[in-house]
């Protein structure tokens, strides 16, 4: 059985002065003071002219994204992208590159803020304002008075901070209180995945858990002319081992000259452009869903990643025939309300391994995107307890909420 997973929330992109996030799927509730979050994402290289940005908000509406960033420090470029977005029915957060630049005296940033709020406050399109990720310790006070500022200039909107996920993250934490922890580790490196990954993913969710804090991760980087990561199923694997340890946002880094090839269905990035199209339609099903959910354990069957672990099983899959599968348990408020999310780790070919449940667990609900026909599961009762076969695409993952 299947059930669809829904969008939440007008869409928004970014693209302009130096950093162009457009994003995907819903807003996140954080636990502490209930406010509304854009956390996924994706980068691009700003374009040379500030009409081509006009024309990649309007196009990458075509892949499934609905909020965006962007950086510039030309009020006249950010209005030309907030109409642009408008029109696409998509919302931006909007920076400014100065705000945290060292080289920029202090109240000059603060009067550029200003500047940014009344050039943009008004805007029907504007989310907010979008500050970080923020790396460098010398910028913790700079950051914070200036989203500080922002906040009491416009109370109606407010300013999205970003930390990366490096160094002592307790003190940072303490300083910025951010919104969303950034991991940066790319899944592949030359053609295979990066050796140290999957321990990468498991320290980010370990530690975003200890924070309570939401976390989101970047999929690929790559430049124009180099497409020797961005094949259709290198993206996906590494999306879906994103959301696999708890991600509940994704960041694309592509490039511009990339993003306006694929916008406008030309060459052979024909194919690289509907999985993209595939995956966002996919996370814009899952995560508002496993936004109210924690990652509470991940599992591998053999061979098991570097840096990780077999782990209990939750109680609820006991065995797993398949070779590089990956199972994740997702629980919400309500324990019974459990979610398990099936990975494949072969980004080169597709897999169908058989999990084997306890007697509990009465059967399997997919979470698909709307207009997707899931694939289906069968599950049976033998000798051995229930049996489910899931078919998977190469990289590729299922989410189910489990029947009890």
């Amino acid at each position: 059985m299947a059930e669809r997973g829904h969008r939440a929330g007008r869409g928004g992109i970014t693209l302009g002065g130096l950093l162009c996030t457009a994003t995907v799927a819903g807003l996140l509730w954080l636990a502490c003071g209930k406010r509304p979050v854009q956390t996924t994402a994706i980068v691009a290289r700003a374009p040379k002219a500030p009409e081509r940005g006009a024309e990649a908000v309007t196009g990458l509406a075509h892949f499934g994204f609905t909020h965006g960033t962007v950086c510039s420090s030309d009020p006249g470029t950010l209005k030309s992208l907030l109409d642009a977005a408008h029109t696409s029915g998509i919302l931006l957060h909007v920076g400014d590159p100065a705000l945290l630049d060292p080289a920029v005296p202090l109240d000059s940033a603060l009067s550029r803020a200003d500047r940014l709020v009344r050039s943009c406050a008004r805007h029907p399109a504007c989310a907010g304002y979008w500050l970080g990720p923020v790396a460098d310790t010398a910028l913790f006070a700079r950051a914070a008075v200036i989203r500080q500022h922002l906040a009491a200039a416009d109370r109606q909107h407010r300013a999205l901070l970003a930390m990366s996920v490096k160094g002592d993250l307790h003190t940072r934490i303490a300083h910025l209180k951010p919104e969303v922890l950034v991991f940066g580790e790319q899944g592949v490196e030359g053609g295979v995945p990066a050796a140290n990954f999957f321990a990468h993913l498991g320290e980010t969710r370990r530690l975003a858990l200890a924070a309570h804090l939401p976390w989101w991760g970047t999929v690929v980087e790559a430049r124009e002319g180099d497409q020797s990561e961005l094949r259709d199923h290198f993206l996906r694997f590494q999306a879906m081992s994103l959301l696999a340890y708890g991600a509940q946002g994704i960041e694309w880094g592509l490039d511009w000259g990339l993003l306006h090839s694929w916008a406008t269905m030309h060459g052979p990035a024909v194919s690289v452009a509907r999985t993209l199209r595939e995956i966002n339609d996919t996370a814009g099903a899952w995560l508002p869903i496993l936004a109210g959910t924690s990652c509470v354990a991940v599992s591998h069957s053999d061979p098991v990643p570097a840096g990780q672990e077999r782990v209990n099983l939750e109680g609820t899959v006991y065995r797993i025939d398949g070779e590089y599968v990956t199972l994740a348990f997702f629980r919400g408020a309500r324990r019974r309300e459990q979610y398990l999310m099936v990975l494949n780790r072969n980004y080169m070919r597709g897999a169908k391994p058989r999990l084997f449940f306890s007697e509990r667990v009465k059967g399997l609900a997919e979470i698909a995107p709307e207009g997707v026909a899931h694939m289906a599961v069968s599950f049976s009762s033998e000798e051995d307890g229930h049996q489910a076969s899931i078919l998977l695409k190469a990289g590729g993952a299922r989410l189910f909420r489990m029947v009890f």
